[in-house]
C-alpha cells in the first residue's frame, strides 16, 4: 500500500482518543474497517457510496 497509507494507521495507533467520543469511534471505525477499506483503494470501480444498493422508498 501507499506510504501514506501506512502512516495514517501507524498515526492511529498513536492516538488515545477519549472515551466514548467520536474521534474514538472513527478511530475503531477505521481499525476494524482496515481490510475493507484498503480493498476500497485498491480497486478504482469502487463506488465511494453504497446509495446504488440501497432499496428505494416506497
Amino acid at each position: 500500500m501507499p506510504p501514506l497509507w501506512e502512516s495514517f494507521y501507524a498515526w492511529l495507533e498513536q492516538l488515545n482518543p477519549v472515551k466514548r467520543s467520536k474521534l474514538e469511534k472513527a478511530v475503531i471505525y477505521a481499525k476494524k474497517h482496515k481490510e475493507t477499506l484498503r480493498n476500497y483503494l485498491q480497486d478504482g470501480r469502487c463506488e465511494i457510496s453504497n446509495n446504488a444498493a440501497e432499496p428505494l422508498p416506497v
